[in-house]
């Protein structure tokens, strides 16, 4: 048995260190908000570009250009 996280667990974690709301972050990925869930819920699994994408602004502390998604 190994405590590892999912992917989904993972996703999230970085959503919730960037202090978005699934609404927000669908908003800026221009996907839907179930599609959030499914990712997170690992109904579905994350593609490459927006795996890379959030670990790009979690790594970079959430530019200040980005900020705009919390209007």
């Amino acid at each position: 048995m190994t405590d590892q996280k999912t992917a989904g667990e993972i996703f999230r974690e970085k959503r919730h260190a960037l202090k978005l709301t699934q609404k927000n972050l669908s908003d800026f990925l221009e996907i839907s908000i179930r599609q959030i869930e499914r990712y997170e819920n690992n109904f579905s699994e994350i593609p490459g570009p927006t795996k890379i994408l959030m670990d790009i602004l979690v790594t970079r502390r959430w530019p200040v250009w980005a900020k705009q998604i919390h209007k």
